[in-house]
């Protein structure tokens, strides 16, 4: 299952991404994107949260047939393509993420791998011109087949599993001890200087600005940063690792901001260091509620977006 939410992501951020560009990126349709794809998570999440398991796989599907759908339709239809794409994402990201948040009981490893490929696919779909809106026909294709096969897992797993009672299920290992509203509203602070840091060092590091092969090694950096974060987050502490990715993102942002490349891939591989444990952290804070964590940790990112 993992795998395939894996290639999933990659997919929904890259179609979510190509409509944008394909219906012209107006500056109301980046506002657009980030209430529809982000902000609207949370609210979402809150209702996943109160509903039976087989709902998230049904809006799972729906999230990618409306993005891959979206880059079908993105050239004539613009803002409504760009609202039905990201929708289609917010569906996405919130089912899968209270999945695997649940299915894996906390633990940051999965997170890191599931989160980390959305950066390739934000890099393919934001290099896509108009001119190339055909070759998006095999995306769509491809996210049809994949939602439909996460669709027929997900309901095969709840016929033979009994269906578990949120408030009896095992606590998870990084859940906080008293102070919950401190610790979340911490923790999403944190979400959304990342977001504020990192959305500066990207209007640095478009393609147009930096060229393909740059713009693929910073992609490796995000990549690699949230797939590392996750994995010593599980070995020695999510803490230590959000600590270590904090002090290292603020030493070297003097470089970064003015546009020193290596300095740049190091803080964009740091400050992803603390991505998936500040989220596993925040599950642990919302006492086992995927669906609020996933949305939190989403309308963070837009607040954070804001600033830029």
């Amino acid at each position: 299952m993992l795998p395939t939410l894996c290639l999933l992501h990659f997919l929904v951020d890259a179609c979510s991404a190509a409509v944008f560009v394909l219906s012209g990126d107006a500056w109301y349709l980046a506002f657009v994107y980030g209430v529809v794809a982000f902000a609207l998570q949370a609210p979402l999440g809150i209702f996943l949260d109160a509903r039976p398991k087989p709902l998230r796989s049904c809006l799972l599907t729906v999230g990618c047939l409306l993005s891959a759908g979206g880059v079908l339709v993105g050239r004539g239809w613009g803002p409504l393509a760009v609202v039905g794409a990201c929708l289609g994402n917010a569906l996405f990201h919130v089912a899968a993420g209270k999945h695997l948040l649940e299915r894996y009981d906390g633990a940051a490893a999965p997170q890191g791998l599931f989160i980390s490929t959305g950066a390739f696919g934000l890099m393919l779909g934001l290099q896509t011109p108009p001119a190339m809106s055909s070759l998006w026909l095999m995306a769509p294709l491809m996210a049809y087949a994949a939602g439909l096969g996460c669709l027929w897992r997900l309901i095969g797993a709840v016929v033979m599993m009994k269906e578990e009672d949120l408030g009896s299920r095992r606590a998870p290992l990084c859940e906080a001890k008293g102070w919950t509203a401190v610790v979340i509203l911490a923790l999403m602070a944190l979400i959304t200087l990342r977001s504020w840091s990192m959305l500066r060092v990207g209007l640095q590091t478009s393609i147009a600005a930096v060229g393909l092969a740059q713009a693929l090694v910073f992609a490796l950096a995000v990549w690699g940063g949230k797939v590392m974060g996750g994995c010593c987050g599980d070995r020695w502490g999510q803490k230590i690792v959000i600590a270590v990715g904090l002090v290292g993102g603020v030493g070297t942002w003097p470089w970064a901001a003015v546009g020193n490349v290596w300095a740049l891939v190091l803080v964009l591989f740091v400050v992803h260091l603390t991505t998936a444990p500040a989220l596993c952290l925040l599950y642990g804070a919302c006492r086992g509620r995927g669906g609020l964590a996933s949305g939190l940790n989403c309308l963070s990112l837009f607040v954070g977006s804001l600033w830029v």
